[in-house]
């Protein structure tokens, strides 16, 4: 499984990844020349395979991209014949992905597990082509195996907000001396330990922890809590995880993407004095790492979807702002403001009388009369919304969370006047720019404060709903140092 593997002399490793390689993932010419690849459909029946010489690099969009020259004339009309069973439209099942295995000249073994490749007929053979999402190799741990790490490196040039803290002490004529790091932010969650380093062209994160965590886990988790706190989506090139008798080492894609300055829960200097960010990130973390299943969480999920949307416009980031705060109202405070007994037993009496009159006038129409057809079209229509209204509404349940001070009735006030008119498709074209600024500004406000409330944070935060962006305290009240 793990091999130790000895890189040329001269280059140092990370530890894992040679200097050179990091280089050219950084210049976007990563390059792996490969004796072999061998490219096998995941398919139980008749798995088709190729192998022969090629290669993995990346293209200069920082796309990862194999060649494969496969000499292999077995299979060939089955492989044309597979691009055929392909219908537009069509979800592509599991069984007519590939796995790619390679094994670069230094000896590494790379695989990735879902590869759709394309085929072309070479005059030796099959010229095999297609995209790479990542590679993985697992190699032999060289340090201990009782340490347990992920580190996680990107090209991106992102601001951290740093706090600080000495990185040497020396004793100068009887007084201490200390000099201080600024670009580094340590922060902890739970038994995990943070060190995110951000360095003049590339972001490191070094995540150490002592309980069986599952990495993949972790990663996905911290990269969310990340994308909340900063406001922005890191592109990782490289995440390796250390523990027990191996390391998996993982290059990613690194697709180039436009510049874009989102709004953050707390939009601090490149020093946070506070320590406010990463108790919000802390607060976050440990939220959403709760739910153990695979992919992203689904408010993390809204949290990215906002700001892919505020990158078309602040129209389609209203829109975005609205559903998903009736969605959390909905997730994440189902049992708030829930119809009293009395109400409940009202709307049964309701229901059993619109029953029992639908029953009484059917009597008056024969079967196939259109007033019967209609009688039964209005009655499932009236018992249709009246099932819908036994659950409290949207507005009950943030007029509940305005009298527990977690949200400001000025923010609902706007969600209640522009969520109808976005989701009937009104496009608010009648509004001046500055209002539409305005009310996304506090919609912004009133979905991350419904957040603060749900993870239970209290701190600083950034009040956008206000001119000047001012730093204000959460849940209203004076701040006091975490």
């Amino acid at each position: 499984m793990g091999r130790k593997i000895h890189l040329s002399s001269g280059r140092r490793l990370y530890p894992y990844i040679a200097i050179d390689e990091l280089k050219h993932m950084k210049n976007g010419d990563f390059l792996l020349d490969c004796s072999e690849i061998e490219l096998k459909s995941h398919s139980l029946e008749s798995p088709d395979k190729y192998f022969g010489p090629g290669y993995i690099k990346q293209t200069k969009d920082g796309i990862l991209v194999f060649k494969l020259y496969s000499s292999d004339k077995t299979g060939q009309m089955d492989a044309f014949n597979s691009l055929a069973r392909d219908r537009a439209g069509r979800v592509i099942p599991h069984e007519e992905y590939f796995k790619l295995t390679a094994c670069d000249t230094h000896g590494r073994e790379w695989i990735c597990e879902r590869i759709l490749p394309n085929w072309d007929l070479g005059p030796n053979g099959l010229i095999i082509t297609g995209e790479v999402n990542h590679i993985t190799v697992t190699l032999e741990n060289c340090g201990n195996p009782e340490k347990k790490q992920i580190k996680l490196l990107s090209f991106d040039k992102i601001d951290i907000p740093a706090n600080l803290h000495p990185d040497s002490r020396d004793i100068v004529a009887g007084d201490e001396k200390k000099s201080w790091k600024l670009n580094v932010a340590k922060f902890k969650s739970d038994d995990l330990s943070f060190c995110l380093t951000n360095k003049s062209d590339e972001l490191e994160l070094l995540i150490e922890y002592e309980k069986d965590w599952p990495a993949q886990l972790i990663e996905t988790r911290a990269h969310e809590a990340l994308l909340f706190v900063l406001g922005k989506s890191i592109n990782w090139s490289v995440v390796e995880r250390v523990g027990g008798k191996y390391v998996t080492v993982k290059v990613l894609q690194r697709p180039s993407r436009p510049d874009f300055e989102f709004f953050p829960p707390i939009n601090t200097p490149s020093i946070d004095h506070t320590g406010y960010s990463w108790k919000l990130f802390d607060r976050y973390f440990q939220h959403i790492i709760k739910d153990k299943r695979e992919g992203w969480h689904p408010l993390s999920e809204r949290v990215y979807s906002i700001i892919d949307a505020t990158k078309i416009s602040f129209l389609t980031g209203c829109l975005l702002l609205c559903i998903s705060i009736e969605w959390m109202l909905d997730i994440e405070f189902p049992d708030l403001a829930q119809s009293s007994s009395i109400y409940i037993d009202f709307l049964h009496e309701f229901k059993k009388m619109v029953k029992e009159w639908k029953e009484e006038r059917s009597h008056d129409f024969t079967d196939v009369c259109k007033e019967k057809k209609e009688l039964e079209k209005l009655t499932d229509r009236i018992l249709g919304v009246l099932g819908l209204i036994k659950n409290s509404r949207p507005k009950d349940k943030l007029e509940a969370l305005v009298k527990s001070a977690a949200i400001k009735k000025e923010h609902i006030n706007v969600w209640i006047d522009v969520r109808p008119k976005l989701s009937h498709g009104a496009y608010l074209r009648e509004i001046e720019s500055q209002v539409l600024v305005d009310y996304y500004f506090k919609l912004i406000t009133l979905f991350y404060n419904l957040i603060f409330h749900k993870i239970g944070y209290s701190g600083s935060y950034s009040n956008y709903s206000k001119e000047g962006f001012h730093i204000e305290g959460y849940p209203f009240k004076p701040l006091t140092n975490p």
